[in-house]
C-alpha cells in the first residue's frame, strides 16, 4: 500500500503469508485435535467459538473404523443415538438434533436420514451442542457439520477393503492429484461399494418358525 505523496505520507508496505493448506483439514494430521473449524461464517480455532464443539477428525474415523454417521454419532461425546427401521434419531442435552451443515456456513438443513451416510468422502465431522443462533441455526440440540475432503495439489491414491459377519463386504476407493503443471486445478474421487447379506437370510436356513414374521417386517 502507497500513500499518496502530495500528503507528505511514506510508502507503507504490507506483506503476509498464504497457508499452504486449509486450516480446518484434518486429513493426513494423524492426530485428534484441530487447528480450526469452519462451523461459523468464518474459520475460527475452538477457543473463539463461543459453543461447545467436539470435532471427530479424519484420523480418528479411520482409527476406530467409523464407516458411517452414526457410528461416527455414537462415539460422539454427549450424544444418544436411538435406532429406528430406516433412520436414527440424535439426541444432545434431552433434545433432538435434526439440523446440519455441509462444509460450514451459516445456512443449515434438517434431515434425520443422514445415520447411514458413508464416512469416505468427509474429512472430519463436527457437532455444535446446544442452541446455534449465532450462525444461523436456532435448535437448541445442536448441529452437526460434515467438512468434506478436499482435493489435494501432491497425488495419491489409495484403497480400504473391509470384511466381517454376513458376508458384509466393503470396498473404497479415493483418488485424488493437480491437474494442471502449477497446481491450481484439482480434482478427487471417492467411491464406496457395499455388499451385506441380510441377517434374517441366515435365520430362516437355521430356524424356518421363526424366520416368517422376520421376512415380512422386512419387506413391510
Amino acid at each position: 500500500m502507497t500513500n499518496d505523496d502530495t500528503g507528505g505520507g511514506r510508502d507503507i508496505t504490507v506483506t503476509g503469508e498464504r497457508p499452504d493448506t486449509d486450516p480446518t483439514i484434518t486429513e493426513g494430521s494423524n492426530s485428534y485435535a484441530v487447528r480450526a473449524v469452519n462451523i461459523g461464517k468464518s474459520l475460527q480455532t475452538l477457543r473463539e467459538t463461543p459453543q461447545s464443539v467436539t470435532v471427530m477428525t479424519r484420523a480418528r474415523i479411520e482409527d476406530q473404523n467409523l464407516l458411517t454417521v452414526e457410528s461416527v454419532m455414537q462415539q460422539m461425546t454427549g450424544v444418544t443415538v436411538d435406532r429406528a427401521w430406516l433412520s436414527s434419531t440424535y439426541t444432545s442435552r434431552g433434545l433432538t438434533i435434526s439440523n446440519y451443515r455441509v462444509d460450514g456456513g451459516a445456512s443449515s438443513q434438517s434431515s434425520t436420514t443422514t445415520g447411514d451416510l458413508d464416512t469416505a468422502i468427509f474429512d472430519s465431522i463436527a457437532l455444535i451442542r446446544g442452541a446455534d443462533g449465532l450462525f444461523g441455526a436456532g435448535e437448541a440440540g445442536g448441529v452437526i457439520n460434515f467438512t468434506r475432503k478436499r482435493a489435494l495439489a501432491d497425488t495419491q491414491a489409495r484403497a480400504t477393503m473391509t470384511f466381517g459377519s454376513w458376508d458384509h463386504a466393503r470396498i473404497d476407493g479415493d483418488i485424488t492429484g493437480a491437474l494442471t503443471s502449477d497446481g491450481n486445478l484439482r480434482a478427487r474421487l471417492v467411491g464406496v461399494y457395499i455388499q451385506n447379506l441380510p441377517f434374517f437370510t441366515r435365520v430362516f436356513q437355521q430356524s424356518p418358525g421363526h424366520a416368517v414374521s422376520a421376512v415380512k417386517t422386512g419387506s413391510s
